[in-house]
């Protein structure tokens, strides 16, 4: 079990089971390209969001498959970037620095979706 030090240490869970997100054209869902985030990291973020009673971050399904459209994308940006302002926490700013990019790349496309996969 890791110090309490080492729980804002993004390497601490690289050993961990990953929930994979990527962009997806039109519901498909691509065979590469997937940013892989520790189980523990979504699941913080996703307690956070609902601490913080966000509306699209705590809809992230952990063990399941979530789609997120551009329109949902472009929130979970704005969540994201709140949360970040509000945490002292270097592993979880560094997931939020990982996927902002994706969300931004959906949020202009509206052809584009969100996946999120749990292990």
């Amino acid at each position: 079990m890791p110090t309490l030090e080492q729980k804002t240490v993004y390497a601490t869970y690289a050993d961990e089971e990953p929930v994979g997100f990527c962009v997806s054209q039109q519901e498909a869902r691509p065979f590469s390209d997937w940013l892989q985030v520790p189980e523990s990291l979504v699941a913080r973020l996703v307690s956070l969001g609902q601490a913080y009673d966000l509306h699209h971050v705590p809809m992230i399904d952990l063990h399941g498959e979530t789609l997120f459209n551009s329109a949902q994308a472009q929130n979970i940006d704005v969540e994201l970037r709140f949360l970040a302002t509000v945490i002292r926490d270097d592993a979880l700013e560094h997931v939020i620095q990982q996927l902002l990019p994706l969300l931004e790349r959906v949020a202009h496309n509206g052809s584009l979706s969100l996946v999120v996969v749990g292990p």
